[in-house]
Protein backbone atom coordinates (compact mmCIF):
# COMPACT_ATOMS: atom_id res chain seq x y z
CA UNK A 1 0.00 0.00 0.00
CA UNK A 2 1.30 3.47 -0.92
CA UNK A 3 1.07 5.07 2.52
CA UNK A 4 2.68 8.42 1.71
CA UNK A 5 0.52 8.88 -1.39
CA UNK A 6 -2.63 7.97 0.53
CA UNK A 7 -1.81 10.39 3.35
CA UNK A 8 -0.98 13.15 0.86
CA UNK A 9 -4.28 12.66 -1.01
CA UNK A 10 -6.21 12.61 2.28
CA UNK A 11 -4.56 15.88 3.39
CA UNK A 12 -5.31 17.51 0.06
CA UNK A 13 -8.93 16.32 0.22
CA UNK A 14 -9.38 17.66 3.73
CA UNK A 15 -7.89 21.03 2.73
CA UNK A 16 -10.35 21.23 -0.18
CA UNK A 17 -13.27 20.82 2.23
CA UNK A 18 -11.83 23.30 4.73
CA UNK A 19 -11.12 25.94 2.11
CA UNK A 20 -14.41 25.67 0.25
CA UNK A 21 -15.62 29.29 0.11
CA UNK A 22 -19.32 28.81 0.87
CA UNK A 23 -19.93 25.94 3.25
CA UNK A 24 -23.72 26.45 2.96
CA UNK A 25 -23.45 25.13 -0.62
CA UNK A 26 -22.14 21.79 0.61
CA UNK A 27 -24.23 18.84 1.72
CA UNK A 28 -25.54 19.60 5.22
CA UNK A 29 -23.28 17.07 6.98
CA UNK A 30 -20.16 18.86 5.71
CA UNK A 31 -21.17 22.41 6.58
CA UNK A 32 -19.50 22.25 10.03
CA UNK A 33 -16.60 20.05 8.98
CA UNK A 34 -15.12 18.12 10.72
CA UNK A 35 -17.86 18.08 13.37
CA UNK A 36 -20.61 15.63 12.47
CA UNK A 37 -19.02 15.01 9.08
CA UNK A 38 -17.21 11.73 9.62
CA UNK A 39 -19.56 9.41 7.74
CA UNK A 40 -20.00 11.41 4.58
CA UNK A 41 -16.43 12.75 4.63
CA UNK A 42 -15.16 9.16 4.79
CA UNK A 43 -17.39 8.11 1.89
CA UNK A 44 -16.24 11.09 -0.17
CA UNK A 45 -12.58 10.50 0.65
CA UNK A 46 -12.94 6.84 -0.31
CA UNK A 47 -14.57 7.90 -3.58
CA UNK A 48 -11.60 10.18 -4.28
CA UNK A 49 -9.12 7.40 -3.51
CA UNK A 50 -11.03 4.96 -5.71
CA UNK A 51 -10.95 7.42 -8.62
CA UNK A 52 -7.17 7.39 -8.26
CA UNK A 53 -6.95 3.59 -8.30
CA UNK A 54 -6.69 3.08 -4.54
CA UNK A 55 -9.48 0.60 -3.90
CA UNK A 56 -8.20 -1.02 -0.71
CA UNK A 57 -10.26 0.82 1.90
CA UNK A 58 -13.55 -0.15 3.51
CA UNK A 59 -15.92 2.17 5.35
CA UNK A 60 -16.29 1.52 9.08
CA UNK A 61 -18.63 3.19 11.54
CA UNK A 62 -19.56 2.64 15.13
CA UNK A 63 -20.92 3.95 18.40
CA UNK A 64 -19.03 4.05 21.71
CA UNK A 65 -20.43 3.55 25.23
CA UNK A 66 -21.11 7.28 25.54
CA UNK A 67 -23.35 7.17 22.49
CA UNK A 68 -20.91 9.05 20.23
CA UNK A 69 -20.77 7.79 16.69
CA UNK A 70 -17.82 7.94 14.34
CA UNK A 71 -16.77 6.68 10.90
CA UNK A 72 -13.44 6.11 9.16
CA UNK A 73 -11.77 4.04 6.46
CA UNK A 74 -9.76 0.90 7.06
CA UNK A 75 -7.55 -1.49 5.11
CA UNK A 76 -6.13 -4.43 7.04
CA UNK A 77 -4.55 -2.93 10.14
CA UNK A 78 -4.43 0.58 8.64
CA UNK A 79 -6.98 3.21 9.61
CA UNK A 80 -7.45 6.43 7.64
CA UNK A 81 -9.43 9.08 9.49
CA UNK A 82 -9.83 12.73 8.44
CA UNK A 83 -12.28 13.79 11.17
CA UNK A 84 -10.96 12.34 14.47
CA UNK A 85 -9.77 15.81 15.49
CA UNK A 86 -13.40 16.74 16.20
CA UNK A 87 -12.96 14.66 19.37
CA UNK A 88 -9.92 16.54 20.63
CA UNK A 89 -6.21 15.86 20.47
CA UNK A 90 -6.17 13.65 17.38
CA UNK A 91 -4.48 14.50 14.07
CA UNK A 92 -6.44 16.15 11.27
CA UNK A 93 -5.37 13.37 8.93
CA UNK A 94 -4.68 10.19 10.83
CA UNK A 95 -3.16 7.22 9.04
CA UNK A 96 -2.33 4.68 11.69
CA UNK A 97 -2.36 1.00 12.41
CA UNK A 98 -5.39 -0.23 14.35
CA UNK A 99 -5.45 1.61 17.63
CA UNK A 100 -7.19 1.70 20.97
CA UNK A 101 -9.12 4.89 20.27
CA UNK A 102 -10.97 3.54 17.24
CA UNK A 103 -11.55 0.20 18.96
CA UNK A 104 -13.80 1.91 21.54
CA UNK A 105 -16.51 2.03 18.86
CA UNK A 106 -18.68 -1.04 18.31
CA UNK A 107 -17.90 -1.12 14.64
CA UNK A 108 -20.07 -1.93 11.72
CA UNK A 109 -18.44 -2.59 8.39
CA UNK A 110 -20.12 -1.13 5.32
CA UNK A 111 -19.23 -3.44 2.47
CA UNK A 112 -19.35 -1.66 -0.83
CA UNK A 113 -17.84 1.52 0.53
CA UNK A 114 -18.38 3.42 -2.65
CA UNK A 115 -20.90 6.22 -2.99
CA UNK A 116 -22.24 4.41 -6.03
CA UNK A 117 -23.20 1.43 -3.85
CA UNK A 118 -24.20 3.41 -0.77
CA UNK A 119 -27.82 3.26 0.21
CA UNK A 120 -28.68 5.85 2.81
CA UNK A 121 -31.45 8.18 3.81
CA UNK A 122 -30.56 10.68 1.07
CA UNK A 123 -29.76 10.38 -2.63
CA UNK A 124 -26.22 9.51 -3.60
CA UNK A 125 -26.51 12.30 -6.15
CA UNK A 126 -26.34 14.84 -3.29
CA UNK A 127 -23.01 13.42 -2.15
CA UNK A 128 -21.67 13.25 -5.69
CA UNK A 129 -22.67 16.88 -6.29
CA UNK A 130 -20.83 17.91 -3.13
CA UNK A 131 -17.84 15.84 -4.21
CA UNK A 132 -17.69 17.73 -7.48
CA UNK A 133 -17.91 21.06 -5.66
CA UNK A 134 -15.08 20.37 -3.21
CA UNK A 135 -12.77 18.32 -5.37
CA UNK A 136 -13.55 19.66 -8.81
CA UNK A 137 -10.54 18.00 -10.42
CA UNK A 138 -9.89 14.32 -10.95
Amino acid sequence: MKLELIKSLAKKFRRKIESYPNKDDLFITLQNFPKGSCGDASLLLNHSLQERGITDFTYYSGVNQSGQSHAWLKHGEWILDITADQFGKYPEVWLTKSDEWHSQFNTLIQEGSSIQKYIGSYPKEDLLATYEKIWGEK
